[in-house]
C-alpha cells in the first residue's frame, strides 16, 4: 500500500496497513479519520463474532454427531483463531476511542502543523495554476511500458503466427483445430482491447493535464468494493471555474486517497464533466 499523509497536518497516518485487511488509516496526532476508523473497526469486529458463532455452532454439531472425534482439532483451532481475532480487534477499537478523546483539544503544535499544510497545499495548487500551457506532461510506469510492449507484442504474434499457422497448412493442407485456431484469435484481441483502453486512457488524461484547467477536488467518502479482488473506490467533489459543482466515483488505483483529503482535478474548461483527478491520470506533471 501506498505510503498514506495525514491531509491535516501532514504526519505519517497510521492503520492502513493491515493484518486482517483493508482499515481506514488514521492520524493519531491530530484525531483525522478516526471516527471512519472507528467505524470499519466495528464492521470488523461483528464480522469475526458472526464468524465465530458460526463455526462454534458448527463445531458443536460435529462434536455431537461426529464419529471421528480427529477431525474436531481443525474446527477448534479455527475457532482460536476467530477468537484471537476479534480480541485483537476489540483491543484496536478501544485505544482508537481513547486517541479520539486525547486528539478532541488540540494543543499548540498540532495547530501549527496544519497551518503549514495549508500553506503548502495553497502554494502547491497555485504554483501548478501558474505554469505555462501547454504543460509538461509524462506517462506513468503502466502505460510507459505498455506503449513499448503493445507494437513489441505484435511483432511477435505475427511473426509466430505466420510461421506456426504457415508451416501446420503447407505440411497437412489444413489449418488447426477450431480449439487452438479460437485461442489464438481471444488471447492477441483481448490484449489489443487492454492496450488500447489503457493508451486511450492515457491519451485523454494527457490533453487534460496539459491544457485543462485545474482545481481542487475533495474526497468525501471511500469504500471497498467486489469481494474477490477488492479495489478502493471513492467519492469526490470540485467547483469549476464557473463555480459550478462537479460530483463523480472513481476507481483509486493509488490506494492513498481516503477522507478529507485533497487533489488536483483537471478538467475540460468547455465541460468540466470530463475530468481526472491527478492520483487516479495515467499521466503526471513533469514539474510538479
Amino acid at each position: 500500500m501506498a505510503r498514506v499523509l495525514c491531509p491535516e497536518c501532514g504526519t505519517r497516518a497510521a492503520g492502513a496497513d493491515a493484518f486482517w485487511g483493508h482499515e481506514k488509516p488514521y492520524c493519531s496526532l491530530c484525531g483525522w479519520n478516526i471516527p471512519a476508523a472507528i467505524d470499519s473497526q466495528r464492521a470488523l469486529l461483528r464480522q469475526f463474532q458472526i464468524a465465530l458463532y458460526l463455526v462454534g455452532a458448527f463445531f458443536a454439531l460435529l462434536a455431537i454427531f461426529a464419529r471421528d472425534r480427529s477431525t474436531l482439532i481443525a474446527f477448534l483451532f479455527l475457532s482460536a483463531v476467530l477468537l484471537v481475532a476479534c480480541l485483537l480487534t476489540r483491543k484496536k477499537l478501544q485505544t482508537l476511542t481513547r486517541r479520539q478523546t486525547a486528539t478532541a483539544s488540540s494543543p499548540a503544535s498540532v495547530v501549527a502543523a496544519k497551518e503549514k499544510t495549508l500553506r503548502e497545499r495553497t502554494a502547491a495548487l497555485e504554483r501548478v495554476r501558474s505554469m505555462p500551457r501547454p504543460r509538461r506532461v509524462r506517462l506513468k510506469i503502466v502505460p510507459r511500458i505498455i506503449s513499448v510492449l503493445f507494437p513489441l507484442s505484435w511483432v511477435f504474434i505475427l511473426f509466430f503466427g505466420f510461421q506456426f499457422f504457415g508451416s501446420n497448412g503447407q505440411n497437412t493442407g489444413a489449418f488447426p483445430d477450431n480449439g487452438l485456431l479460437l485461442f489464438a484469435v481471444l488471447v492477441p484481441a483481448a490484449w489489443t482491447a487492454l492496450c488500447v483502453w489503457i493508451l486511450g486512457r492515457a491519451r485523454r488524461d494527457r490533453r487534460l493535464l496539459t491544457d485543462g484547467e485545474v482545481s481542487r477536488a475533495t474526497i468525501s467518502s471511500q469504500w471497498m468494493a467486489g469481494s474477490r479482488h477488492p479495489v478502493s473506490k471513492i467519492a469526490y467533489s470540485f467547483h469549476d471555474a464557473a463555480g459550478r459543482p462537479v460530483q463523480s466515483e472513481v476507481t483509486d488505483t493509488s490506494r492513498s486517497l481516503y477522507e478529507q483529503m485533497e487533489v488536483w482535478a483537471f478538467y475540460d474548461p468547455l465541460n468540466s464533466a470530463r475530468h481526472v483527478l491527478a492520483p487516479c491520470a495515467y499521466c503526471e506533471l513533469q514539474d510538479a
